[in-house]
C-alpha cells in the first residue's frame, strides 16, 4: 500500500491550485461524486463545481467533459453536475456528458478513447487528481490537474483510507490487469 502510494505521488504531475498558473486547456474533464453525503450536500461534490466554474470563467478550458456514475436508476452524477455548472452559468453547449465514468480508469480511458481527447485538465481533489493523473499517463495521455479544494474533518479521514486502496487498486488495473473501461462504444465528439 505504501509503495502504490509514493508511486502514484510520484508520476502524479502536475496537480495546480492556483488558477492563474493552470496552462489552458481545451477540455477540463469532471470527476463526479455523489451530490450528497450523510446529513446533507457532499463538500467534495460542491467544490469540483466550483473549481470547475473557476476555470471556466478564466478561461482556461473552453469546454467541459463530466464523467461520472449513471449505472443504476435514480443516480445520475453527470446530470446533476450539468445541472449546478449550468446554474453557475455554464453554456449547456459546452458540457458533454459521459453516463458511464463508473471509476477512474473508465474515466480516464474513455477521454482518450470514445472522447478522443489527447490532452485535458482533470478537476477534482488533489489526492483523486493524482491517482487520474497516474492512469492516464500510464494511457500515454497528457494530462494535468486543477486540485478542488479538500474538505477537512471525518469525511477526509474516510475518503484518506478509501484512497490509500483505490491506489492499490489503480497499480494493479494499470501495470497487472491491463483492465479496460467497463464499456467503451462510438467516438463522441466533445462540442
Amino acid at each position: 500500500m505504501f509503495f502504490c502510494d509514493w508511486l502514484v505521488k510520484r508520476k502524479a504531475k502536475p496537480i495546480y491550485s492556483d488558477v492563474s498558473y493552470v496552462p489552458k486547456e481545451r477540455v477540463g474533464i469532471l470527476l463526479g461524486c455523489n451530490r450528497l453525503a450523510p446529513g446533507g450536500v457532499n463538500l467534495f461534490y460542491l467544490n469540483r463545481i466550483k473549481a470547475t466554474v473557476e476555470l471556466y470563467n478564466s478561461g482556461k478550458i473552453e469546454r467541459v467533459l463530466i464523467s461520472g456514475d449513471h449505472g443504476r436508476e435514480g443516480y445520475n452524477e453527470p446530470e446533476d453536475m450539468k445541472y449546478n455548472l449550468m446554474q453557475a452559468g455554464i453554456p449547456e453547449a459546452h458540457i458533454t456528458l459521459d453516463y458511464a465514468g463508473f471509476s477512474t480508469l473508465d474515466s480516464m480511458i474513455r477521454a482518450h478513447k470514445v472522447f478522443q481527447l489527447e490532452s485535458f485538465t482533470v478537476i477534482s481533489q488533489s489526492f483523486h487528481c493524482e491517482r487520474a493523473i497516474f492512469i492516464a499517463k500510464a494511457q500515454g495521455i497528457k494530462v494535468q490537474g486543477f486540485a478542488a479544494k479538500d474538505v477537512s474533518g471525518a469525511g477526509l479521514l474516510y475518503s484518506g483510507l478509501r484512497e490509500k486502496l483505490a491506489r492499490v487498486k489503480a497499480f494493479l488495473q494499470v501495470y497487472i490487469l491491463h483492465s479496460d473501461p467497463k464499456f467503451l462504444g462510438e467516438s463522441i465528439r466533445v462540442k
